[in-house]
């Protein structure tokens, strides 16, 4: 947990993969929910339609109350931010909760 370097984020980044590969991939493609195994995934990316929410955030007047900037643009998933998180999935923080 305490590395930074090049190999401990590498060997963090090859865990994630084949967790990915060896767990999270194979549940994805039956289409169920994994937030709620008895739903199937339906047609969103997320599996929940946040149109709404994405809507609300955006809106001037949400920004203006949340001191967000003006220009700002709220999305539901961001993948380039997700992957800035792979190399911290392997790594155990709950020392720090």
């Amino acid at each position: 947990n305490a590395g930074t370097s090049i190999v401990n984020k590498f060997a963090c980044q090859t865990a994630f993969v084949l967790c990915n590969i060896g767990l999270t991939s194979p549940y994805q493609v039956t289409g169920l929910n994994p937030y709620d195994i008895r739903k199937q995934c339906g047609p969103h990316p997320l599996c929940y339609d946040f149109t709404h929410i994405e809507k609300f955030l955006n809106l001037d007047s949400t920004k203006a109350a949340l001191n967000v900037k003006e220009d700002a643009k709220w999305a539901t998933c961001n993948m380039g931010i997700n992957f800035k998180f792979h190399t911290d999935w392997m790594k155990s923080f709950s020392p720090f909760v």
